[in-house]
């Protein structure tokens, strides 16, 4: 079957048992090799697919899905479980609360997680998986052999259910599709359906991305609990950020405030002279300790910042658990809508978010004592990953952040 160009895997595998052979195929080692290519084609179309899909529900839907209630699934049969977790830092944080919510209502139940390499520390010691499994594209898995290998050896596992969490996602679909898992359960999202045996429906209206996913589980007849994002604590990290402070002259009682100029997508960015500003004027003025936090391939951006100020910032190359350690000795983060803001809410630190064209009700900083910042403008929210004019984030001025740093640290001060 083919629709925009999308070969369902239904007609190269079967979920139930192992790959068939046409009649016309007389060597096994050729009908192997043509079934491989075919399932990575069907990868490979799903990820291009996925490129244009978003975060977002469509209109008219129940405002939490659907929910038939217990009795669905018999848990005792859902031994093992494999949850495909999503590709981004802060949504990976958003998705812990789902996470704990299944371990809850599957107690027993030996629950798997699929995610890729760079957002791994995010689950590092979450009590809530069993297992971590690492699909690597940019790596192991970046060859035709190393995905048949792959896919070959989830289906090897048996799973007895599959949770898809990207709300849009073909290739998460196509995925525990082809890893012959029997119960497949994610939001329904067009053709992907296909590749469902449980199908959500979405949210009429938009809810913050915890809810989404969290929704997810519910449908299972679990029984909701917290929603606050959870990230495992970290001797080793702690132990490193002390270090680090230490060494760079930083005294236990000074204020130190973080920043953040990154983002993977550039319509996010705030500009590099406006932090530059932020950051001197942080130190001038506020007697601030300004630490800039560097993540991979963020040299230039982080470079250029340093370049435009005219006083001393301190660098920090860090993980994610070491990002988490130095947010705890923070007074507070300002910084893009971005992995290493939700870190940073989820360590406990106040924070002042800047967002452009993403909408904040999916995916604002949870907890109380942050402050969003962001422009309405008639052209967001949108899901544009480059935009040459930028306004939303043209528009937010230095002063606008420096009054955020204003209020948060008065209610600091005031709350001590």
């Amino acid at each position: 079957m083919r629709i925009r160009g999308f070969v369902f895997a239904h007609n190269l595998v079967s979920p139930e048992g192992a790959p068939v052979a046409t009649d016309k195929e007389r060597r096994p080692s050729e009908a192997r090799e043509r079934r491989g290519r075919e399932m990575v084609s069907a990868l490979e179309t799903a990820e291009k697919c996925d490129e244009e899909e978003h975060f977002g529900a469509p209109e008219g839907r129940s405002p939490y899905g659907s929910n038939p209630g217990r009795g669905y699934l018999e848990r005792g049969k859902m031994a093992k479980i494999l949850v495909k977790g999503v590709d981004w830092i802060g949504d990976s944080l958003f998705m812990t609360p789902a996470l704990s919510a299944l371990r809850r209502g599957f107690t027993n139940s030996h629950i798997s997680l699929l995610i890729s390499p760079w957002v791994s520390e995010v689950f590092d010691g979450n009590p809530d998986v069993d297992e971590i499994i690492i699909y690597d594209k940019r790596g192991k898995q970046r060859t035709l052999k190393g995905k048949i290998r792959f896919i070959q050896s989830l289906r090897n596992r048996n799973f007895d259910m599959g949770i898809i969490m990207q709300p849009r996602s073909y290739r998460a679909a196509l995925f525990v599709y082809l890893s012959g898992i029997p119960e497949r359960i994610g939001y329904s999202h067009s053709v992907r359906n296909l590749l469902l045996t449980r199908k959500i429906e979405f949210p009429r209206i938009p809810v913050h991305n915890i809810d989404m996913f969290l929704n997810i589980v519910l449908s299972l007849g679990v029984a909701p609990g917290r929603k606050e994002p959870y990230l495992p604590f970290s001797p080793k990290a702690d132990d490193w950020a002390n270090r680090f402070l230490e060494e760079r002259g930083v005294k236990q009682g000074e204020l130190l405030i973080s920043i953040n100029p990154g983002a993977f997508k550039q319509s996010k960015r705030w500009s590099e002279p406006r932090y530059a500003e932020l950051s001197d004027i942080l130190i001038r003025e506020f007697r601030a300790k300004v630490i800039i936090f560097q993540g991979p391939g963020e040299e230039e951006i982080v470079g250029k910042v340093i370049s435009l100020m005219r006083e001393k910032a301190i660098i920090a190359k860090t993980g994610i658990k070491e990002l988490a350690a130095i947010c705890r000795r923070c007074k507070l983060f300002v910084g893009n809508d971005t992995g290493p803001m939700h870190v940073a809410a989820a360590s406990g630190v106040p924070v002042i978010a800047l967002f452009g064209p993403a909408d904040p009700k999916r995916s604002h900083p949870w907890g109380k004592d942050h402050i969003v910042i962001k422009k309405d403008l008639p052209c967001s929210p949108c899901s544009k990953i480059v935009c040459k004019e930028l306004i939303c984030m043209k528009s937010i001025t230095a002063e606008d952040v420096l009054q955020a740093v204003r209020v948060q640290l008065d209610r600091i001060e005031k709350s001590n």
